[in-house]
């Protein structure tokens, strides 16, 4: 994987991943700590194909330049900074399965700046809504005394 691009991470199922799991969660470590998870929603389910004789299901989703940039990457491939890839899912019968670990390098990018819509939704100041005009409230102890 390199920084700042937009990936696609494709998962392969024996089972319908969109029938037969109640949740899928996808998760990303780098140096120990949980860079990013995804989850059933966010994942894109295609028709089912067969390879030796076994109907395989695919399931994937498409990095955004923001996700991949919180990765640690060189520039330097035989530097490249590894992550941790695991997928674990619940059965419609509430049984827990993961599968082994997988290890996928990260390297840099010359310029990670970000480019497109992201570029453009990133660098959009947030809306500030102006205050309301709202009747003063009489605080305790202030006001008419009688």
């Amino acid at each position: 994987m390199i920084r700042s691009t937009t990936p696609k991470q494709s998962f392969f199922f024996e089972e319908n991943p969109d029938t037969s799991f109640k949740e899928i969660l996808i998760t990303y470590m780098q140096n120990g700590k949980i860079v990013l998870e995804k989850s059933k929603e966010d994942l894109t389910f295609e028709e089912t194909v067969e390879s030796d004789g076994k109907e395989i299901h695919k399931a994937w989703f498409r990095m955004t330049q923001t996700e991949t940039k919180m990765f640690s990457g060189d520039l330097d491939k035989t530097k490249s900074k590894p992550v941790k890839v695991q997928v674990k899912v619940l059965t419609q019968d509430d049984l827990v399965f993961a599968n082994e670990i997988k290890v996928i390098p990260v390297t840099g990018v010359l310029n990670d700046s970000l480019m497109g819509e992201e570029a453009e939704e990133a660098n959009t100041p947030p809306v500030v809504e102006p205050p309301v005009d709202e009747p003063p409230v009489d605080e305790p102890g202030e006001g008419v005394q009688g």
